[in-house]
C-alpha cells in the first residue's frame, strides 16, 4: 500500500528491456533506452496528487523497429557492406540490448521486450535512505588494473553506496567482516576519509593481511567468504573475499605474457564461453543457474567468458551513445565488482582480431578512421568508467587482441595497443579459431598458438530433451535431415527451414 504523505516516493526499475515510457497515476515518468541500466524515478509529487488508485504504466517499444529507424537517421554513422556480422535482424548495434536478441550463431532472434529484472516502489521517511547500488573494491595497497600487486601489501576496502532520500552532514561509515565459515566477526572499525555527494557516500579502511583467508578458484584452494555489513544507517552489504586477479599480458619475450594470476598464482585456465541460458531471461530460474555451475565445476572447469555486451561490430561514437555506454559501465561495474570469482573485464566479443581485420580489408583507406571509433569506445570512454570504480580487476579492450605496449593510469591514452606491430616468430595475446573440417578441428597442427585460446572448435549438438520440443520422434536418429539442418546456427538464418546443408554437413553448427 502506497502512503501519500511519505517524504519521498521513488520507482526503481533494475532492468527493463530495452525501450519504454513509463507512466504513473496517469503522468508520464520518464523513459528507458538501455538493457543494462538501472533506472529510478521521483514520483513523490505525482502520487501527492494522485486523486485515484495509484497505476504503474510501462510501454515498451518494439526494439527492432527503434534500431532500424535510429540508424535511417541523417547522418547516422555508416560501415562499409558486410563487415558488421549480421545474423537475422540488422542494426543491432545501435542499441544497447542484448546482442544475441538479434540472432547469433547459436542462437534464435526473439528480440523480447519487458521488465527482465525486478522493480520497486520506494518509501522514504526524513531519516531514511535506500541504498540502490553497492560498490565493493578490495585490492592490495598501490594496486593497479593491468598489472600484478605487491601480495605482501595490506588489503584496502573500498565501499561506495549509491543511495536515494537525504543524509545528515558528516556521515560516518562502520564496517564489520563475518567469516561465513566460522560466523565470526573477524574484523571491524570505520572507514576512514568518509565523503557524501550526489547520492553517493563513501570511504575506505586498510585491513590487516591476517586478518582474512584467501579466495581461491575451484581446483586451486578453499572459497573463503566473508559477509561484509556496511552502516550508515542499519542495512547489509554483498558477501565478499579477498582476492586478487590479473590478466597478465607483459614480460617474456618473445611475444608478450598473456595469462592469469590469482593472488599472485599462475594457473591454467579452463573453462567455457557462457551464453545466456535462455532467450527469455524471466524464465531463467537459480536452480538452473545453479545446476548448470555445478555441471561446469564437476567438469574440471574454472573459468567461465562473459563480457560486456558488445561484439562482432563497430558501433556509433556520437555522444548520446557514449554517454549511454558511460553509465552502463558504471553501474555494472559498482554492481558485480564484489564478487570474488570475477577475474578480468574484457570489452567485447572478436573485435580487434576479426572486426579491425575485416574493416582493413573492405575499406583500407579508412581504417585509421574505423580504428579510432574502436578506441573511443573502447578505450576512451570504457576505461575511464570503469577504472574509477575499480582497481582490482584487469581490462582488455577486446576478447581478441594482441595486447598492450604500454600502459598509463594518469591521462588518455590509457592503453597504447599492439595491434599488427608484431615481430615475425613471436606470440602475442589470444587466440580465435575455427576450422570447419572434422580432419582440421580434431587436429591440433591446424590450430594457431596463442597465449590463451578464447574459442574454438564446434557447437555441441542439443540433448535430446532440447529436440523432443522441436522435432517430430520420427525424425530423431542419426544423420536425420532435420537434425543436421537445425543444427545449423551460421548464416543464413531459417531454424529448421534452412536448406543449407553443405555448410552443416561440414560442421559448422
Amino acid at each position: 500500500m502506497l502512503i501519500a504523505n511519505h517524504l519521498a516516493t521513488y520507482l526503481v526499475f533494475q532492468g527493463l528491456d530495452t525501450f519504454s515510457s513509463i507512466e504513473f497515476c496517469g503522468v508520464f515518468v520518464g523513459s528507458t533506452e538501455n538493457q543494462f541500466r538501472q533506472y529510478y524515478f521521483d514520483v513523490s509529487k505525482i502520487l501527492a496528487n494522485c486523486s485515484e488508485e495509484p497505476v504503474l504504466s510501462i510501454n515498451f517499444g518494439t526494439a527492432r523497429n527503434i534500431a532500424n529507424a535510429i540508424a535511417a537517421q541523417p547522418g547516422q554513422e555508416t560501415w562499409p557492406s558486410g563487415v558488421n556480422q549480421l545474423y537475422e535482424f540488422p542494426n543491432r548495434n545501435f542499441i544497447r540490448k542484448e546482442q544475441s536478441d538479434f540472432g547469433w550463431d547459436w542462437g534464435p532472434a526473439f528480440a523480447p521486450a519487458g521488465p527482465w529484472l525486478p522493480a520497486y516502489v520506494v518509501q522514504l521517511g526524513s531519516s531514511e535512505i535506500y541504498c540502490r547500488n553497492v560498490l565493493i573494491d578490495i585490492y592490495r595497497q598501490g594496486q593497479l588494473n593491468d598489472l600484478p600487486p605487491d601480495q605482501n601489501a595490506p588489503w584496502v576496502l573500498n565501499a561506495s553506496l549509491d543511495f536515494l532520500g537525504s543524509l545528515s552532514n558528516g556521515p560516518k561509515l562502520s564496517y564489520s567482516l563475518l567469516d561465513l565459515s566460522t560466523n565470526t566477526t573477524v574484523e571491524y572499525g570505520y572507514l576512514q576519509n568518509v565523503t557524501a555527494a550526489e547520492g553517493v557516500v563513501q570511504g575506505a579502511v586498510t585491513i590487516s593481511t591476517n586478518a582474512t583467508k584467501l579466495w581461491w578458484p575451484t581446483g586451486l584452494g578453499e572459497q573463503n567468504l566473508y559477509n561484509l555489513t556496511i552502516d550508515v544507517l542499519p542495512s547489509s552489504g554483498p558477501s565478499i573475499a579477498m582476492i586478487t586477479a590479473e590478466q597478465i599480458a607483459q614480460g617474456i619475450a618473445p611475444g608478450n605474457n598473456w595469462h592469469f594470476e590469482v593472488n599472485g598464482r599462475e594457473f591454467f585456465a579452463k573453462g567455457s564461453n557462457f551464453i545466456p541460458p535462455d532467450a527469455f531471461w524471466p524464465r531463467v530460474t537459480e536452480e538452473k543457474i545453479e545446476r548448470l555451475f555445478k555441471d561446469v565445476v564437476n567438469g574440471n572447469q574454472n573459468m567461465l567468458r562473459s563480457e560486456f555486451e558488445f561484439g562482432d561490430s563497430l558501433y556509433p561514437v556520437d555522444a548520446d551513445f557514449l554517454d549511454n555506454v558511460r553509465e552502463e559501465v558504471d553501474y555494472q561495474t559498482r554492481r558485480v565488482n564484489h564478487h570474488p570469482s570475477l577475474a578480468f573485464w574484457a570489452g567485447g566479443n572478436e573485435l580487434e582480431n576479426l572486426e579491425l581485420e575485416l574493416f582493413y580489408e573492405a575499406a583500407p583507406d579508412q581504417y585509421e578512421k574505423y580504428k579510432g571509433q574502436y578506441e573511443e569506445l573502447f578505450l576512451d570512454t570504457i576505461v575511464p568508467a570503469l577504472f574509477g570504480n575499480s582497481k582490482s580487476i584487469s581490462y582488455a579492450p577486446s576478447s581478441t587482441s594482441n595486447g598492450y605496449i604500454s600502459l598509463n593510469f594518469t591521462s588518455p591514452p590509457y592503453f597504447i595497443e599492439r595491434y599488427e606491430n608484431v615481430t615475425a616468430g613471436s606470440i602475442y595475446g589470444e587466440t580465435d579459431y575455427y576450422n570447419y573440417t572434422t580432419t582440421g578441428s580434431f587436429d591440433a597442427d591446424y590450430y594457431p598458438v596463442g597465449r590463451f585460446s578464447n574459442e574454438f572448435g564446434f557447437h555441441s549438438m542439443p540433448s535430446l530433451q532440447t529436440w523432443e520440443q522441436v522435432a517430430a520422434p520420427k525424425d530423431l536418429h542419426f544423420n536425420s535431415s532435420v537434425v543436421v539442418l537445425g543444427h545449423n546456427r551460421h548464416p543464413p538464418p531459417g531454424g529448421l527451414s534452412v536448406t543449407n546443408d553443405t555448410l552443416s554437413l561440414e560442421g559448422m553448427g
